[in-house]
């Protein structure tokens, strides 16, 4: 027997070894004959080092299942199942990356693990239609971003974390718009975004500056015409918003009790509604400019009282009750009394 007949055997005999500890790697342990030849290959020749070629193939019942390559990116390294499908690839990506990709047996790609052309890792799987549905990847600041597309390849669902806020979770709608928002901003407060179908935001909920809850309620072109909130002093308040954003009704509680403050277009107070300082009920109302020219109130002595003002807020006519019945006075500009009944 000569020495190459020997080694033949003996290679032979390691593989046979091979086979029998990984029958579960079966398709990869062609390419062993491939690694386990070369050392045989330069011990046959004392000047020969290195084994060059463009092409090393494996081939089982006549069918290639490992080829290792070159091609214009680098180096490649294909694993084939016994049909001769491509199964798996190790190769360099266009960026000049590490890539390894799976395929499933129609030879669409899978799943691609590959290192981006920033040097971040990226995961990605692919539906059978060969849409990425999953993409797991840093961002360009190095965090997290997590994306579930549908299976025609639009945005579903997207996770990420950093920049302006710690934490980030959008939903998308079927038409890839996006729907809905959660997460935590820069303050450290949480919040919620809903948009409708055209992708305008028209709900807001979560903690204003104070730290307190906040809803905002606006139209289909994104203008606020709501807003429910805690105040600075922990009271709560309702704003209410005309066609053109402006503020013209206030609903809330303060120290002294519950109010309404009423509002014209040019969001000056017309009327105010309320409880006053002593417990009382209290109706203020206001000309265009916004001043004080009449009230409803009760007086310190629980009795009910009516005043109109000039412009520049003082009583010119009173009505009120006393404890022999009504009474009327009456003031000049200069604040004397013109007439008193009875």
């Amino acid at each position: 027997m000569s020495d190459n007949d020997a080694r033949l055997a003996l290679l032979e005999t390691e593989l046979a070894r091979l086979k029998a500890q990984n029958s579960r790697n079966r398709a990869l342990l062609p390419l062993a004959l491939v690694v386990a030849t070369v050392p045989f290959l330069i011990a046959g020749s004392s000047s020969q080092q290195v084994v060059k070629a463009d092409r090393f193939e494996v081939t089982k019942d006549g069918k290639v299942v490992a080829a290792l390559a070159s091609d214009d990116d680098g180096g490649t390294l294909d694993v084939f199942n016994k049909e001769g499908k491509l199964v798996a690839q190790v190769m360099t990506s266009v960026e000049g990356q590490g890539q390894f990709s799976v395929y499933n047996k129609a030879e669409n790609e899978a799943a691609r693990l590959v290192a981006t052309d920033t040097g971040q890792g990226s995961l990605s799987l692919y539906n059978s239609l060969d849409e990425r549905v999953i993409w797991l990847v840093p961002d360009t600041e190095g965090d997290g971003l997590f994306r579930v597309n549908s299976k025609d390849g639009k945005d579903a669902v997207l996770i990420a974390t950093g920049g302006d806020n710690n934490a980030l979770i959008n939903f998308y709608n079927k038409e890839g718009e996006l729907a809905a928002a959660y997460g935590s901003n820069s303050t450290g407060n949480g919040f919620t975004h809903l948009y409708n179908k055209a992708g305008t935001e028209t709900i807001w909920l979560g903690a204003n500056s104070d730290g307190h809850g906040q809803l905002d309620i606006m139209d289909t072109d994104g203008v606020r015409r709501a807003l429910l909130y805690v105040a600075s002093d922990k009271t709560g308040q309702l704003a209410m918003y005309n066609a053109a954003g402006k503020n013209v009704a206030m609903f809330g509680s303060t120290s002294s009790g519950g109010y309404a403050n009423f509002k014209n277009n040019s969001e000056l107070r017309v009327a105010w509604l309320g409880s006053a300082e002593n417990g009382t009920g209290l109706l203020d109302v206001y000309n265009a400019s916004g001043n004080n020219v009449a009230w409803l109130a009760s007086d310190t002595n629980g009795r009910g009282q009516i005043s109109v003002r000039d412009l520049d807020g003082k009583d010119m006519g009173v009505f009120t009750c006393a404890t022999t019945g009504g009474f009327i006075t009456l003031r000049n500009p200069d604040g004397s009394v013109r007439w008193n009944s009875p």
